[in-house]
């Protein structure tokens, strides 16, 4: 039988393969992160990386807690590209809801609705809806089966105080006028009660303008309850409060029935760890020895089979994208590290050393098999010259 280099260099890729199969995400802000109840998986779409310039995802990962496992899932009919976008999940339905983001055009609109167990992106019906935006907070409420989103970064760079939802009875967007709304903002996070069956707010990077003219700004603040049926937001005065930030990343923790907010920017970058309980309306920060950098827009999860919170990526304090994963016990209050990551960067104004889940050789392959490749062939042609082949 005649061996060629051909067969050779395939042989050396497909006995790799099972190692690469398992590569973990590249680094990237701005990715959404949910949990799927029905698979017991936590689900991580879109992002981008941020070194000097972007680089937009419109991805769909796995990821498995118990063996640290990312898996790139197959999609079809997917959106463009795009991060710090409006993705909330729909239990009855197994679904995922996406509205807007960040693209490579700028700000951008689109319904869409992501069905799990068939893997397809679909476009929602609707004639009217909100406005191109980024960053805007969005949350599924069950008990009016529909999805509320507030606010967000337009492409006039100015943030509206406008609150729409969209009704899956009247297939189309419907915008709310309630009464003294929130503060227009952007990187602030609703989630979904479970137990008290409220709709919460924190707020973020939030701005006053009067007649068009800028007036004022700052960041986050106290929590906000927005009521479907009454068209009324509520703010729950608290003190204290965290120190104010915008992109630190809220979770509902449906154990202990309490917000989870970690990290995000402000006045200056964090990497702190809160809890807010719901019944008595206090806040409460960890104390911790061992935690994740500073960073902001990172994606974060809760897993209530689990009883953990997973974050993945964001900002690092010099303004680069990360791509490691944490876990936080929420017995404990405790950060851990899965150690099959690689370490993470040290965070210095220095270029970054690429590691293997960054975009350096042929795509889809870490540079160490490029390498092999290449060996490889240079072997091969030494052979052939020495006769060894046919």
């Amino acid at each position: 039988m005649k061996i060629t280099r051909w067969s050779i260099l395939l042989i050396l890729l497909l006995a790799a393969s099972p190692a690469l199969a398992n590569c973990d995400p590249e680094q990237r802000i701005g990715a959404r992160m949910i949990y799927d109840p029905v698979d017991q998986r936590i689900l991580m779409y879109g992002g981008a990386d941020w070194q000097n310039e972007y680089r937009f995802y419109n991805e769909l990962w796995s990821y498995e807690p118990e063996t640290n496992t990312w898996v790139l899932l197959e999609m079809h009919n997917s959106p463009d590209p795009r991060f710090n976008t409006m993705i909330t999940y729909i239990p009855e339905r197994h679904q995922l809801f996406l509205y807007g983001g960040m693209s490579q055009r700028d700000k951008t609109d689109g319904t869409y609705i992501f069905d799990i167990e068939t893997s397809t992106w679909t476009t929602l019906p609707h004639s009217i809806q909100p406005s191109r935006r980024s960053d805007a907070s969005i949350a599924y409420d069950p008990d009016n089966d529909v999805i509320v989103l507030y606010s967000g970064y337009l492409q006039n760079d100015t943030h509206t105080q406008d609150t729409w939802i969209y009704s899956f009875t009247e297939e189309n967007w419907i915008k709310q006028h309630p009464e003294n709304p929130p503060l227009g903002q952007y990187g602030h996070y609703m989630v979904y009660a479970e137990e008290t069956g409220q709709l919460l707010m924190y707020p973020g990077h939030w701005s006053i303008y009067s007649n068009g003219v800028f007036v004022d700004h700052g960041y986050g603040g106290n929590i906000w309850e927005y009521n479907v049926a009454e068209e009324t937001w509520t703010e729950h005065p608290s003190t204290p409060t965290p120190p104010g930030r915008y992109w630190g990343y809220l979770v509902y923790d449906s154990t202990e029935n309490r917000l989870i907010l970690f990290g995000g920017g402000g006045a200056v970058d964090y990497d702190d760890t809160w809890t807010y309980d719901i019944e008595t309306q206090i806040w409460d920060r960890a104390t911790q020895s061992i935690k994740p950098s500073k960073r902001g827009c990172q994606a974060m999860a809760y897993d209530p089979e689990n009883n953990i919170v997973v974050i993945f990526g964001g900002f690092s304090e010099t303004g680069q994208s990360l791509g490691d994963t944490w876990i936080l016990d929420c017995e404990t209050l405790t950060w851990s590290r899965p150690e099959t990551q690689t370490t993470e960067p040290a965070q210095t104004t220095e270029p970054e050393t690429p590691t293997d889940n960054t975009s350096v050789g042929i795509p889809a392959y870490p540079i160490i098999s490029v390498i092999l490749a290449i060996t490889l062939m240079i072997a091969i042609k030494s052979m052939k010259k020495s006769h060894i082949f046919i």
